[in-house]
Formats: structure tokens, C-alpha cells, sequence
């Protein structure tokens, strides 16, 4: 049984229909991502798993109990958001232990948690200051540490460190990387950014416009994306040409022969996928026919 289940979500807002018919299920200790551009529903998806954005439709099933109604503080998760959302006249320590009391939970409880998240999050020395005299990296580091001390059984990160440079970004990503696989932690990571997917997915969800067009590793994407709806969706990682084949024989619209491929005469789509950062995979060339259908591959 897998920890978290979405089963046929709906949602509507009043000038469009944001996500429709969506299904998936999420193994305990997992990294999923939801990848896709702007409006493409990963956000609301996101809220709906926290309880914060009603459905028109569906279901969502956690340990094999229905929470679709249930309220956000009875979910058992947590969520990062973009803009990390820290009061600004509160100390760092109090907006990641902020509320706690009221769960019950004994000043000793909470300090040994703060003292526990913080060393992780290596914000031991920032505890004491505000949001305004912190770095970003730093703010970020507190949003996710305030997640963390509720020791969620699922944490929900929205796009947490698309404000950041890039070399901070890629330190960060690399740090909540190895945090999760340390703690066997579950997590739902919503990207635009393919670079961050490869980072720390173990799997990828691929929408557009409210709809799931893949479901698989980022390897698979690149190797061997379906259709050529996926191959756009990726965009600076793949290449491609339009060629006609003749008797099996690829040639590319200035007349260049490119490659050969045993497929019937005609127009199609020749893609060259690039390498993943960091894996030792070969790239691929791709074959697809008038209708966007993969026809053929070849590993190089």
C-alpha cells in the first residue's frame, strides 16, 4: 500500500480548470517531484495534498484512510513554501518552533527538537536573530527547519530555492538531498526546473495544463520520453531536427544525411537527448512519427 494516494483530482478556480483527472500514489521515503511550467497545476495539486486548496473532485488517501475533508493540522504534513513565509518580527527560533505549545508539546520536547533541526539545517547560530538580518539561504534553511520539527510523515516543498543564485541553490538542494535519504524521508517537491528534479528525485511527475504526461525517473525522460509533447516540455535538454526518410535513410531539411532508421518513408521528428548531470548515461537519438509518437530509439 503506498503511503499517499491521489486518486482522480479535480480542481477548479472561477476562471479555469486547473487540474483534471489526476491520479498518484507516493511510497513511503520517496522523493516525487512535480515538474512542469507556470500553470501547469503542480502548486494547486501541492495545496490540495495539505488540505489548503479545496477539490472540485477526487479523493486523497493517506495510510489507507480517506483525508480529502480533512483539516490541514490533521494531515500529518508540512509544507515549505516559495516565499517562506517567516514573520518578520519574530526571531528565527520562534517562527520554527512557533505553535508548538499549543500542541502540548513541554518546553524540553521543543528545545531538544529545535536543537536537533537546527544543527541539520546548520542554522545553530542564526537562531536568535530576525528574518530581516538573515541571508536567504539562511530564511530558507529556517522555513525548512519548521517544517522538519513537526517530524512530518510527508513534507510538501513548493518550489523552496527558485529566489536563490545558483551556487547557493545547488548547495541546498545537495543538503536536502542527503537529509532526506539519511531520515527516509517522504517528499513532494513541486519544480519547474529540471536541473533541481535531477537533484533529488527518485521519481518525476511531468504535467501541463492540469494534466500528468509522464510518470517516471528523469533517466526515462531523457532516454525515452513517449510522445513529443515531453520532448517540448523538456526543452534545452533535447535537441531536434525534422527529417523525411527515404528507404531508411534520415535526411534532414538542407538535404544532409543524418542517420538511418528502419522505419517507413516519411516526415518525422529526429531528437537528440542530452546527457543527465552527474549519471553515466549514454544520450539518445529519438524517432517520432507526424502524430508525436515515439517509433524508435537508439542509445549513443
Amino acid at each position: 500500500m503506498p503511503l499517499l494516494r491521489a486518486e482522480h483530482l479535480s480542481i477548479r478556480y472561477p476562471s479555469r480548470h486547473a487540474v483534471s483527472d489526476f491520479s498518484m500514489d507516493v511510497s513511503k521515503g520517496e522523493c516525487l517531484c512535480l515538474m512542469g511550467a507556470s500553470g501547469s497545476g503542480k502548486t494547486s495539486i501541492l495545496r490540495a495534498l495539505a488540505g489548503l486548496q479545496p477539490i472540485e473532485s477526487g479523493k486523497i488517501i493517506l495510510e489507507g484512510t480517506d483525508i480529502t475533508d480533512a483539516p490541514p493540522s490533521s494531515r500529518g504534513m508540512a509544507m515549505v513554501f516559495q516565499n517562506m513565509a517567516l514573520f518578520p518580527h519574530t526571531r528565527i527560533k520562534d517562527n520554527i518552533t512557533y505553535g508548538l505549545s499549543a500542541l502540548g508539546w513541554s518546553k524540553q520536547k521543543i528545545q531538544n527538537r529545535l536543537d536537533e533541526v537546527s544543527e541539520k539545517l546548520k542554522i545553530q547560530d542564526v537562531l536568535n536573530r530576525y528574518p530581516g538580518a538573515c541571508s536567504g539561504g539562511q530564511k530558507q534553511r529556517a522555513g525548512i527547519a519548521r517544517a522538519l520539527i513537526r517530524d512530518p510523515r510527508i513534507l510538501l516543498l513548493d518550489e523552496p530555492f527558485s529566489s536563490l543564485d545558483l551556487n547557493l541553490k545547488e548547495e541546498l538542494l545537495e543538503e536536502l538531498s542527503v537529509l532526506q535519504r539519511e531520515k527516509e524521508m517522504t517528499m513532494i517537491y513541486v519544480t519547474h526546473d529540471r536541473h533541481e528534479a535531477e537533484s533529488v528525485s527518485d521519481r518525476v511527475i511531468l504535467l501541463k495544463d492540469g494534466t500528468k504526461l509522464a510518470d517516471t525517473t528523469m533517466q526515462n525522460l531523457y532516454e525515452a520520453p513517449d510522445t513529443l509533447e515531453i520532448v517540448r516540455c523538456l526543452g534545452s535538454a533535447m535537441d531536434s531536427i525534422e527529417v523525411r526518410a527515404d528507404h531508411g535513410i534520415l535526411i534532414s531539411e538542407n538535404g544532409a544525411v543524418t542517420l538511418k532508421a528502419p522505419v517507413e518513408d516519411g516526415e518525422y521528428t529526429a531528437v537528440f537527448s542530452r546527457k543527465i548531470k552527474g549519471e553515466k548515461d549514454k544520450a539518445s537519438f529519438l524517432l517520432y512519427d507526424s502524430y508525436g509518437k515515439l517509433v524508435f530509439r537508439k542509445n549513443e
